[in-house]
């Protein structure tokens, strides 16, 4: 097989909109780990999240978790890379979405971590089936130092917070869009790009036999690095335009047909 590793986001991608995985693509998957390929997860979301996932497929690979902040074993929950929001961008974060009354979760630690607990809140972790934590402070009430940080809105939304957020860091924070109401703070120099990299040499696999699909922003960067970049035909229009090639949408078995097609040697 030319594609000796398989990196799939989940959500829109490996999942259908039923955030299920169809028999077809976990039959799929099998029979490329059994031929000695290697599938991994390349996700946004945090252990708890992606664990029912890496256990329904059961994956054996290293997960690239919170938009690439961390690597981490799931089986034995074992970190292998973890990258942490820079002081001063999460604490003026956290205090200007106090100010603005914004829907935030911190992650740290593997946990995730709100001030309010609102309808908002529970319609997350009721999708993303994460138990959040209310606190009367992030700096003061979080374990650990902080993966990344989920703000929930809209563009509007989005808009007010970076134009004042930006204003009052010496540094460009980083920022990702990865849906359409969900904007996420990173890490600076942190994507599933720059994790990709670094699981592809953590496996001793060149880039050029790695293929990863995706179908949002946060995918991008990981599209450019692999191989081969595919988006689900579901994808945001800037990602179809950037992939090298373009599958099925998440609802027709679109990841199911690339995997066949490279155990068949047709990519």
């Amino acid at each position: 097989m030319k594609y000796r590793l398989i990196v799939s986001d989940i959500d829109g991608t490996l999942v259908n909109s039923n955030r299920q995985i169809a028999e077809r693509t976990k039959l799929a998957i099998g029979q490329f780990q059994s031929l000695g390929g290697v599938f991994a997860i390349a996700t946004g979301r945090i252990e708890q999240s992606a664990r029912k996932y890496y256990d329904e497929l059961q994956l054996n690979s290293p997960a690239i978790l919170y938009n690439g902040a961390k690597i981490v074993e799931l089986a034995d929950n074992k970190c292998l890379l973890e990258n942490v929001l820079e002081e001063e961008h999460f604490t003026k974060a956290v205090k200007l979405l106090a100010e603005m009354d914004c829907s935030a979760i911190v992650y740290s630690n593997g946990k995730a971590y709100v001030r309010q607990m609102n309808d908002t809140i529970r319609a997350y972790m009721e999708k993303d089936s994460v138990l959040c934590i209310q606190v009367d402070d992030f700096i003061s009430c979080i374990e650990g130092k902080p993966n990344k940080i989920l703000i929930i809105g809209n563009d509007s939304i989005f808009r007010k917070f970076m134009d004042a957020f930006e204003s009052i860091c010496s540094v460009k924070p980083n920022t990702v869009k990865s849906e359409a109401e969900y904007l996420e703070i990173l890490p600076r120099n942190t994507s599933k790009g720059e994790a990709l990299k670094n699981l592809a040499e953590l496996l001793e696999i060149p880039m050029e036999q790695v293929a990863a699909a995706g179908d949002n922003m946060n995918d991008y960067e990981m599209l450019k690095v692999a191989g081969l970049g595919i988006a689900v035909s579901n994808a945001a229009p800037k990602l179809l335009d950037a992939a090298d090639l373009i599958a099925k949408s998440n609802d027709e078995d679109g990841i199911a047909e690339i995997i066949e097609r490279i155990i068949a040697g047709d990519l």
